[in-house]
């Protein structure tokens, strides 16, 4: 019976965490084509109002190619943080499992406090 709650658990959390991975995908997308020099480098190469020369335009699809890239990576790195930092290093140190964690917040019951207190 524990092993099937902390297995709805884990599949609750990992499924919640999808979205979250598309957030965050976007967010390394944005966050790397932020970087100025890059930004002014890849406006220096698109001429305006004449054809772009076929390898400088290999190399800008090549560069925006590769910021998506980086934004994966930052995905990754930041999904890796959580799940050996946090879930396997500190809520073990502070004596925290994650079934008591989902056990302390379901009792909590946020929910009906809230419902309580507008009613």
């Amino acid at each position: 019976m524990q092993t099937g709650i902390l297995l709805g658990v884990y599949i609750l959390l990992g499924s919640m965490m999808i979205p979250s991975l598309f957030n965050l995908i976007v967010g390394g997308v944005a966050l790397s084509r932020g970087i100025p020099r890059l930004s002014r480098y890849l406006c220096d190469l698109m001429p305006s109002g004449q054809p772009m020369p076929p390898l400088d335009g290999i190399q800008v699809a090549s560069l925006l190619a590769a910021q998506t890239v980086i934004g994966a990576f930052f995905l990754l790195l930041a999904q890796a943080i959580l799940l050996v930092g946090i879930i396997g290093y500190i809520m073990p140190w502070l004596g925290w499992g994650i079934l008591d964690l989902v056990r302390t917040v379901a009792a909590f019951n946020l929910p009906s406090r809230l419902f309580r207190l507008l009613s």
